[in-house]
């Protein structure tokens, strides 16, 4: 068999593993729900990903090392190392260090992915992937509370084995028909909103211009009903920010494409949250305003009169049903209002750290009495107590080159950039999300990074008018 044919084939196998790598990573958060031992599934998916790559890395090896990614990650990988060795000089927890170390090993795999995001259509492929992967994340959430409400005997064994698992949880009860419940990877949402904007405006297909909509409309809800304040920003920043792209590059007739997907999003998002709050009595935006602007006497009056009867028999409900709600409603008050306290105490904590090491850090493993197991939350924060102004630097540089890579595209009005802005719009909601909700430190994170930075290594090494090929 030629050599080149073998590495087609190898090549096409190890596209395939990246998207299904890309769909674990969307829907089952720490890819926990099949194991093998030590193992779990999206382990055994990075070793053959990575395995079938090497002949491939051997091919690209002068491509590679042009990379300024590439340059970027391995700069920050050997800042890593250098900061676990403070860690230990620092007597800082072993324990806390092996932690940090591993979330950052996922970077290893950007050269994998650089090598195989290698065409416009293997991007446009990887981007479908990630927006259907999203959309089974968002039924499976509307399912779950859709059994939550039907009061399913099997479904709290169910939830404490996707908890064991790292795929969701329910973090608590909101009321008698209502349930907090947190996806491991629900920011992984973003994508399947991006992109099926994008697919929405792009299509010719009367179908899927029904479709994509209604893939926004779901993904928006389930995020909705995660009652996450970090996550509705990122949400809004995403969304807002590629819209004005949008309608600054786009044509007319993508103009009103876009209008006309924003309408039967609305309207499709109306009737689910509708539908939902006939069947249960609940106003589900008033929960999620409740919890974004707790504290403010207007927001907390509303939450207040949250449990509506859409029926109109108020006067009909049980007393003792009432007071089971108010106890709950209570804890949802009490949650927010002790975790808003918690966060405030650790950024004094984090910024006292970084007083005292401003340039390298604390090294990997520094903690805070406030979070003896580590998990600090404020994501950049934390970086710049462990690692510094210089390792916060460079764990960000890619996202300086993309924005000067953006701006050169728009300078030369170049077609091409619609996509492109898709994915830089899902990163921009990453990095907000991660700054109060870490996830830039796991695969959730670090994973889709690698994907947006082998986007856009792939157009900067392209002299093609992508657009104009499809």
């Amino acid at each position: 068999m030629p050599k080149i044919l073998s590495n087609n084939k190898l090549e096409k196998i190890a596209f395939i593993l990246l998207n299904i790598l890309a769909a674990d990573l969307c829907i089952f958060g720490a890819g926990r729900l099949i194991e093998f031992g030590p193992l779990t599934f999206r382990m055994i998916l990075l070793l053959l990903l990575f395995a079938a790559c090497i002949p491939l890395f051997i091919k690209n090896f002068k491509n590679l090392f042009k990379s300024r990614y590439i340059a970027a990650i391995l700069i920050f990988g050997i800042l890593v190392v250098f900061s676990t060795f403070v860690g230990i000089i620092n007597n800082n927890r072993i324990s806390l260090i092996i932690t940090d170390v591993k979330g950052f090993i996922y970077f290893a795999f950007l050269p994998c992915v650089i090598v195989l995001v290698n065409s416009y259509e293997k991007i446009l492929l990887l981007a479908k992937t990630c927006m259907y992967s999203a959309t089974v994340q968002a039924l499976i959430h509307i399912i779950f509370i859709c059994f939550y409400i039907a009061d399913v005997s099997w479904l709290e064994a169910f939830a404490e084995f996707c908890d064991e698992k790292r795929f969701f949880y329910v973090s608590y009860l909101i009321s008698s028909n209502n349930v907090r419940v947190n996806f491991f990877s629900s920011i992984c949402l973003l994508l399947g909103i991006a992109f099926s904007i994008y697919f929405s405006i792009k299509t010719t297909s009367k179908v899927l211009k029904i479709i994509y909509p209604l893939i926004t409309a779901l993904c928006g809800f389930s995020l909705l009903m995660s009652y996450t304040r970090s996550i509705y920003l990122a949400v809004g920043v995403t969304v807002i920010t590629f819209l004005i792209f949008l309608f600054i590059r786009s044509t007319k007739n993508e103009r009103i494409a876009i209008l006309k997907h924003l309408a039967i999003t609305v309207l499709s998002f109306s009737i689910i949250t509708a539908g939902f709050g006939i069947k249960t009595g609940e106003n589900y935006f008033t929960y999620a305003l409740s919890r974004t602007f707790i504290g403010i006497d207007f927001f907390e009056d509303l939450f207040d009169g949250s449990n509506l009867n859409l029926d109109g028999d108020s006067d009909l409900d049980d007393d003792s049903d009432e007071s089971e709600d108010e106890k709950d409603k209570d804890t949802f008050y009490k949650n927010t209002i002790a975790s808003d306290g918690i966060r405030a105490l650790t950024v004094k904590e984090l910024i006292t750290n970084i007083k005292k090491s401003p340039i390298i850090g604390l090294g990997l493993g520094a903690e805070i009495p406030s979070r003896p197991n580590g998990l600090n939350e404020y994501f950049f924060l934390d970086l710049l107590s462990k690692m510094g102004i210089i390792g916060l630097g460079c764990y960000l540089s890619p996202l300086i080159f993309m924005l000067v890579q953006l701006i050169q595209l728009f300078k030369k009005k170049n077609k091409q950039i619609l996509l492109l802005l898709g994915w830089f719009c899902v990163l921009l909601g990453l990095i907000i999300y991660s700054y109060f909700t870490p996830c830039m430190n796991s695969s959730v994170g670090i994973l889709p990074y690698c994907f947006i930075m082998a986007v856009f290594e792939f157009y900067k090494k392209s002299e093609l008018d992508l657009e104009e090929q499809l």
